[in-house]
C-alpha cells in the first residue's frame, strides 16, 4: 500500500495544472484497525509525505481495507460510497475527491 501511495503522490506532483487547485490540508489512510498506514500533506506547493501530526492542520481520514483503498486512489470507488469511511470536513473531502478524480 505504501509504495502505490508514494507512487500516486509522485504522479499527482508530476501534473503541474493540477496543483494550483490544491487546498491546504492533511489526508491520514488508515487500515482496518485504525492504525496509520501513511500521511500526506497537501498544499499549494504539491503533495508531501509526512510522519507526524502537524498541529492545527485540517484533515481528511480515510480507512477501510487495502483494496478498498486503493480503488479510491485509482478512480475506481467515490468517497461518498459506503465501502470506505471518511471523516473530515465537507470542503476538504470534495476537495480531495476533485483531486482524485482529476489525477485518474
Amino acid at each position: 500500500m505504501v509504495d502505490f501511495l508514494n507512487l500516486w503522490v509522485g504522479k499527482v506532483n508530476r501534473r503541474r495544472e493540477l496543483i494550483p487547485l490544491l487546498k491546504k490540508f492533511k489526508v491520514s489512510v488508515l487500515n482496518e484497525n485504525d492504525e496509520i498506514t501513511y500521511s500526506f500533506t497537501i498544499t499549494e506547493k504539491g503533495i508531501h509525505k509526512v510522519s507526524t501530526d502537524i498541529k492545527g492542520q485540517k484533515e481528511v481520514i480515510l480507512q477501510g481495507s487495502a483494496d478498498r483503498v486503493k480503488e479510491v486512489f485509482l478512480g475506481n470507488l467515490l468517497l461518498s460510497s459506503q465501502e470506505i469511511d471518511v471523516n473530515g470536513d465537507r470542503e476538504h473531502v470534495l476537495a480531495l475527491e476533485s483531486l482524485l478524480f482529476l489525477s485518474k
